[in-house]
């Protein structure tokens, strides 16, 4: 498990607490389906004095928005993994019906870096 940040602890979305349970060493040849994903992240900050500091800061801040969104995923998937291409689209159809709502009528939200 990669660590997290005490801030970003969730405890419905802690690993330990499923029956999936932690992934031994050996997970990839033992797993029956996995999906992998990847990452390619570019930063380029070209500002003398502050480069490194804003690259770092993203950086840490990807990195925290991909370690929540997977532990969240893995901890879900007992009510995702079941579902038809038919279920999948209905819910997108409710979600962006969803989101034009908020976009509309709600407050702005967002996610401020660390």
């Amino acid at each position: 498990n990669d660590s997290i940040d005490p801030a970003n602890y969730k405890e419905e979305y802690d690993p330990k607490k499923y029956d999936h349970g932690a992934l031994n060493e050996n997970w990839q040849e033992s797993s029956p389906t996995m999906m992998t994903s990847y990452k390619l992240v570019e930063i380029k900050f070209k500002w003398f004095g502050l480069q490194s500091k804003v690259e770092a800061m993203i950086i840490r801040g990807i990195r925290r928005l991909l370690v929540n969104f997977f532990r969240q995923l893995y901890c879900t998937q007992h009510t995702w993994r079941s579902l038809t291409m038919s279920d999948i689209r209905a819910m997108e159809v409710q979600v962006k019906k969803e989101l034009d709502e908020t976009r509309n009528e709600g407050e702005v939200q967002g996610m401020a870096l660390k």
